[in-house]
Formats: structure tokens, sequence, C-alpha cells
């Protein structure tokens, strides 16, 4: 395993342990935007290998529950969503 994945397995473990709410994929999505990995939800699900109506799914319910991203741009055709960590998220991860 390289470091680059260590660091990223790493934050999500530290950030799924600051809300037990957040599932693994939450804590992906939030590890990956927080790491400049992905911001935007079509490039989130093909770099994992994940469908994108479930990303979408999940990065909408970070930007209502707790307010952990802020919706940056949204593409009407194509779906993808550029997202950013709130203001709320961002005091939440300072610790990290």
């Amino acid at each position: 395993m390289s470091a680059e994945e260590e660091d990223l397995l790493a934050t999500i473990e530290a950030i799924r342990r600051l809300d037990s709410r957040l599932s693994p994929l939450d804590g992906v999505i939030l590890a990956a935007v927080t790491l400049d990995i992905a911001d935007d939800t079509r490039s989130f699900a093909r770099l994992f290998e994940v469908e994108h109506a479930l990303v979408i799914r999940a990065a909408h319910e970070l930007t209502e529950q707790g307010r952990w991203l802020d919706v940056v741009e949204r593409q009407a055709r194509t779906q993808r969503t550029k997202v950013a960590i709130s203001e709320a998220g961002r005091a939440r991860l300072a610790d990290l």
C-alpha cells in the first residue's frame, strides 16, 4: 500500500470518528474533497468506481445533514455536482 493510500484511509477513519452517522461512502467523499483528490461527483465516481447516482445522493445528504459540504456548481445535463467543504465542515475537520 502506498503512502497516499495510507493517508487516505487514515483520513477516512478520522472523519468517520467525528460523526457516527457518516457512512463509509460519506467518509471517502469528505476525505477526497479534503485531500484534493476529487471535488466533483463524476470524477469521484470514476476514480473510486462507485455508481454516480450513489455519489450524488451521498453528496446531497452531506450538504443537508450536518452541512459538511456546499454545492459549488451543478450541471443539469450530466448531474455532475462540484462540492467544497462548508464552513461548518471546515470547523469540524480543523483538528485532523
